[in-house]
């Protein structure tokens, strides 16, 4: 689910997170808050991981995404190398990066 989604698209989406999990699909990216709660509502076994639209860039929002359950947190494409190693090096949560040339 890498894109944001409208209040008419929630249940299409939801429905074709059943179907994905179905087809044997571990984890999706997540991008919006509503979405993650109707999915662990309806595909419970899957892992979420927050994506980068989520605003999740600071070691409190890290550990905040974690509290709320997501099993990984990707970083904006916009953080420094230092920014994201002060972040890895304090918390237990799992990072994901986008590097770019």
């Amino acid at each position: 689910m890498g894109t944001l989604l409208w209040d008419g698209e929630i249940q299409a989406a939801a429905d074709l997170a059943v179907r994905a999990e179905e087809a044997g699909v571990s984890a999706m990216v997540v991008h919006d808050l509503g979405l993650a709660s109707v999915l662990r509502a309806v595909v419970p076994g899957m892992a979420l991981h927050a994506g980068e639209r989520l605003g999740f860039h600071s070691l409190p929002g890290v550990e905040a995404a974690a509290q709320m359950g997501f099993s990984r947190v990707r970083l904006p494409l916009e953080m420094s190398l230092r920014e994201i190693a002060f972040i890895a090096a304090h918390t237990a949560a799992e990072l994901e990066v986008a590097v770019l040339s």
